[in-house]
């Protein structure tokens, strides 16, 4: 009975962890709608949106995101030609944005810009360590 038992946590242990380890792997690929979710959120809190402009940003978010995950799971490109096609998406990303926003805003946006790029790589940073482990 004792045994039986043992073997039992067991499979509940290793089943657990498998779980958890499933879970944590799919919550690191965001799909397109929560990385516009994710974008226009941070927007609206850094920039003060209108409801006009936070539906029509998280339009253009939504657009974009898409757009990229499409380019970024394109295997006929290399990876030069992926990167290349990823910037321009977000170049006319911030060319939309900037018909949206407010001069005011747009200066802004431009300002926070590199900190949230360096937040993002340091995000990404951490989610690798955390797979490594």
């Amino acid at each position: 009975k004792i045994i039986t038992m043992k073997k039992t946590m067991t499979i509940l242990m290793s089943l657990f962890f498998v779980v958890a380890i499933f879970n944590q792997a799919n919550a690191q690929q965001k799909t397109p709608e929560e990385k516009a979710k994710i974008q226009t959120d941070k927007l609206v809190t850094s920039l003060n949106l209108t409801k006009v402009q936070t539906d029509k940003v998280h339009a253009i978010a939504l657009k974009y995101a898409e757009k990229i995950e499409n380019v970024r799971l394109n295997n006929s490109l290399i990876a030069e030609e992926r990167q290349d096609q990823i910037k321009d998406l977000r170049e006319e990303r911030e060319q939309e944005l900037k018909t949206v926003l407010t001069p005011e805003q747009f200066e802004k946006y431009k300002e926070l810009k590199p900190q949230w790029k360096k937040e993002n790589r340091e995000q990404r940073k951490l989610e690798q360590l955390k797979k490594m482990k």
